[in-house]
């Protein structure tokens, strides 16, 4: 079969689709022929790796004719789960959007707003075993060059899933007004924004991505390569954060926190502080914290940073010889550990 008879045949196969949709169609598997012609491939080999028409024109599943225009938006309805108490996600480079559900089922929708022979780039998945929902986007072999990164899952969640375990390549994940116990997410290069979400744990593990949390709740472990933290309003008794050249920005309340850097800079407007424990090879921090009534007692060893505190009773700085600052009972605890890098602390009321 030439180039021209399958298109031909595929145009047929899709005779009772919309115009308008079946031509844009036609068009996109024109170009996927060039492309691969270009890189060295025979209209044989082409058709071979896409199959049959029949299995394709059933995965595309156009609108019908009687559709005078063809929506921008193509989405799947999503099906209610029942039950679910975790939800574990592999989403490829397909975008996450979760939400609550207005009622106690766990719903699941697709929505792919690209081309639409994006779809026989990758395959869906949804699953329930016992109380676990697992969704899994994976890529098709049919020579598409497609990331799937038009795709987006959303989910709308029952109060009763108190655990997310999300992994993603590209894809971004958004998280908002929901309260559970764990929020897990392991991505690469997609950012992941949280917000008004009550957790008990929310632990991230990112290589690029950014991690933005805002008004939210909850202990942080978070791990990031080049990423950088984004914490407005937060609330946690425990706070641990480990990167490499990726910056961090915290305001909000925590007794115990510990941050682990090599160059990557820190803002940190901490109430309620207790102990802070900062490492770091050559990123600046400047800290600000509350209680100075209490005082505060100031640890660096460093090679060759600087500590400088500003307080009401007046602004200190370390002697290299002597690497301590102590204002009257040392209530907060801040322990800092650098070669090269500067703090700069300043304590109020």
């Amino acid at each position: 079969m030439t180039k021209k008879e399958y298109l031909e045949a595929l145009s047929l196969a899709l005779n009772s689709a919309d115009e308008a949709a079946r031509d844009e169609l036609i068009r996109d598997f024109e170009e996927h022929f060039s492309i691969g012609k270009a890189n060295g491939r025979t209209d044989e080999d082409i058709i071979a790796s896409l199959g049959p028409i029949d299995e394709l024109v059933a995965a595309l599943d156009l609108p019908p004719k009687k559709i005078v225009a063809q929506p921008k938006i193509e989405a799947v309805a999503g099906q209610g789960y029942a039950g679910i108490t975790a939800i574990e996600v592999d989403s490829l480079h397909a975008d996450i959007v979760i939400s609550p559900s207005s009622d106690e089922l766990t719903y699941v929708t697709f929505k792919n707003d690209g081309k639409l022979v994006d779809k026989l780039a990758y395959s869906t998945d949804v699953t329930q075993r016992g109380q676990t929902l697992m969704i899994k986007v994976e890529p098709i072999k049919r020579f598409f060059l497609s990331s799937a990164s038009d795709l987006t899952i959303e989910l709308a969640v029952a109060s009763t899933v108190q655990q997310y375990r999300i992994e993603s390549a590209s894809g971004e994940v958004h998280v908002a007004d929901v309260t559970l116990q764990l929020l897990n997410v392991k991505s690469a290069s997609g950012d992941v924004h949280a917000h008004r979400v009550i957790a008990q744990r929310i632990e991230a593990n990112t290589a690029s991505g950014d991690f933005h949390l805002e008004r939210c709740r909850g202990d942080l472990f978070i791990s990031v390569a080049s990423g950088d933290v984004y914490a407005k309003l937060h609330e946690a008794q425990e706070i641990q954060l480990r990167g490499a050249s990726g910056d961090l920005e915290f305001e909000g309340r925590c007794p115990n926190i510990f941050v682990s850097t090599a160059s990557g800079d820190g803002r940190l407007e901490v109430t309620g502080a207790d102990q802070i424990t900062i490492h770091s090879v050559a990123g600046d921090f400047d800290i600000d914290v509350d209680r100075a009534d209490e005082g505060l007692s100031a640890v660096m060893k460093s090679v060759s940073g600087d500590l400088v505190v500003r307080s009401p009773e007046g602004t200190f700085q370390a002697d290299r010889h002597k690497d301590s600052i102590t204002l009257k009972g040392g209530a907060v605890r801040i322990n800092l550990k650098s070669v090269s890098a500067d703090f700069k602390i300043r304590q109020h009321a």
